[in-house]
Parts: C-alpha cells; sequence; structure tokens
C-alpha cells in the first residue's frame, strides 16, 4: 500500500473530506489530493501533521500495511483498517 493509499484510508476512516485536510495542512485541496493520488510526496513535517490530524502513528504511514484509527467523534471506540500484503 502507498502513502497516499495510506492517508486516504486514514482520512475515509475518520470520515474528513480532502477539503478538511487541506485547510488544517494549510495547502490547496489540488496539492492535498496529490498526496492521496501518490502523485506528489508530503515533505515529513506534514506526514507528522497529517498523522496527528487523522490520530495515526507516523511510522503508521511509513512501514507496514496497517492502519490504526483512534476516533474521538465518539462514533466508533477505534478499529483497524488493514489490506493483506500481494
Amino acid at each position: 500500500m502507498t502513502l497516499g493509499e495510506k492517508i486516504k484510508k486514514a482520512r475515509l476512516g475518520k470520515n474528513f473530506t480532502q477539503e478538511y485536510l487541506a485547510e488544517v495542512l494549510n495547502v490547496s485541496q489540488k496539492t492535498y489530493s496529490n498526496f492521496e493520488n501518490d502523485k506528489t510526496k508530503p515533505d515529513f513535517h506534514q506526514v507528522e501533521d497529517i498523522a496527528k490530524v487523522l490520530e495515526i502513528s507516523v511510522l503508521d504511514f511509513l512501514s507496514g500495511d496497517n492502519i490504526t484509527i483512534n476516533s474521538t467523534n465518539g462514533d466508533h471506540s477505534g478499529f483497524i483498517l488493514s489490506e493483506s500484503a500481494s
């Protein structure tokens, strides 16, 4: 799973829009979309910021296929998104 795919899965798991993440990161929606589509790579500080907003470990983004999502909006008690390695 690519970094962009992991970011997208984590964002969707939180029910956040690309527009919201772009605003929080102080980048354009197009720039953020490029991160998710692996057209450009966020710098490390942006990865840290994305991880913080999505409540994901930076290590989850940079290694392995599993992403653990901790929900704080009361809708879920937390869940794990995973994709088996090919």
